[in-house]
């Protein structure tokens, strides 16, 4: 009968080769599926503010895209970083010797309707040449409660120099009371954590998993049926209010459906005083409390700055708007002129970015698409160099 000969050899070799194994397994692991600083900062928090926290799921490492038939057959992909924001990877720990500068805001400062490369922070950023690290931190859909909510739980932990909280023209009616009671308390992710059980934790609570090469795909407009289209179950009202074309691009999940009337909302609130004292009060507080400087700039709509956009409105507003409706006349700029009153009262820097875009458009310079209210890629590039051309000359 044959015996088997242990070896002391073999042993030597496993007991090399086992390590090196689950060392080349981790390493594949943290390349492939990489995980951000802190494990409960994300998006997905302000996103709550509103709308239910049920419909709300955790976002990393995605792809989002956003599409205007009606404008362009261009698909726009915004590649969101592991904390769910359209920018490069954010870091903790500041770069040396450059100023850390945040941009809050809605889709303007996300960039929507526009190519990565092509937003208002990272335009600033470029303008910059080396002497900032910019943070895009736009979010689609949100207002100006989310920002704030955004604000106190990043200051404390980015520590930014500077904030700029831009405000498009609708941020400022929807703008409930909201002053926080809290900040984040920041939770990191273990270094020596096998990334084995990150992936697990992931799957376990139907979170995407953060491949790095390979991020799930969503769009911003679904199609129909899907609950968050309102065309799934209110089309027959909806038709009579819209072109063909128009109601057949919403149905596709290729046009933004909430544009149905939406000029005629707009109209209302815009003529309607509304003042953001206590929001920028607090907000101005709570940044001198870590050496961060407030800087608040306007948007206007692109019906506040010109009449070129409205016929194409009209498509999306077949019945109830009127040839006459002009909303460039004074009596809907009373929220840009209160934020200018508001922020020289508190000692705040305002840029109102109304008269140069008014300026282009007055030169036939069509900054904003004709369907969507966004604007072109190379026009938040302009506004970026414009706000900090504005910036730097408050420095001099």
């Amino acid at each position: 009968m044959a015996t088997f000969k242990r070896n002391p050899k073999t042993y030597l070799k496993l007991l090399f080769y086992l390590p090196g194994l689950l060392l080349f397994q981790e390493l594949a692991l943290r390349l492939c599926f990489p995980v951000p600083e802190l494990s409960n900062f994300n998006r997905h928090r302000y996103m709550v503010l509103s709308g239910p926290e049920e419909e709300i799921r955790y976002i990393r490492n995605i792809k989002k895209t956003w599409q205007s038939f009606p404008d362009t057959p261009a698909v726009f992909i915004h590649h969101l970083n592991g904390y769910g924001f359209r920018d490069k990877a954010w870091r903790i720990k500041k770069s040396a010797g450059k100023k850390r500068v945040i941009f809050a805001g809605d889709s303007f400062v996300e960039g929507c309707m526009a190519g990565q490369d092509q937003t208002i922070p990272g335009s600033f950023e470029a303008t910059a040449k080396g002497a900032c690290e910019v943070f895009n931190a736009g979010m689609m859909g949100v207002g100006i409660h989310s920002y704030i909510q955004f604000l106190v739980d990043a200051i404390p932990i980015f520590q930014p120099d500077l904030v700029f909280l831009v405000l498009y023209a609708n941020d400022v009616p929807f703008g409930r009371e909201y002053i926080p009671y809290h900040a984040l308390e920041p939770e990191y992710h273990a270094f020596f954590m096998p990334r084995i059980w990150e992936i697990v934790k992931s799957i376990r609570e139907n979170h995407p998993l953060p491949f790095r090469w390979l991020p799930s795909n969503e769009s911003y407009l679904p199609a129909v049926p899907s609950s968050n289209n309102p065309w799934t179950k209110d089309a027959a009202q909806l038709e009579k209010h819209v072109t063909p074309e128009i109601a057949q691009a919403m149905k596709a999940g290729q046009y933004n459906f909430f544009r149905t009337n939406w000029v005629l909302k707009e109209a209302t609130y815009l003529n309607q005083p509304k003042s953001l004292y206590d929001q920028l009060v607090f907000l101005r507080n709570y940044g001198h409390r870590f050496e961060t400087e407030l800087v608040v700039c306007y948007i206007p709509s692109r019906h506040q700055v010109s009449r070129y956009y409205y016929p194409f409105e009209k498509a999306s507003c077949q019945i109830d708007c009127p040839d006459t409706l002009d909303m460039t006349t004074q009596a809907y700029q009373v929220h840009r002129q209160q934020l200018k009153e508001d922020c020289e009262n508190l000692g705040l820097r305002f840029i109102d970015l109304t008269e140069p875009i008014k300026v282009r458009e007055d030169q036939q310079q069509h900054l904003y698409w004709n369907y969507d209210d966004h604007m072109r890629g190379w026009a938040y590039e302009w506004l970026g160099r414009e706000i900090y051309e504005e910036f730097r000359q408050f420095r001099e």
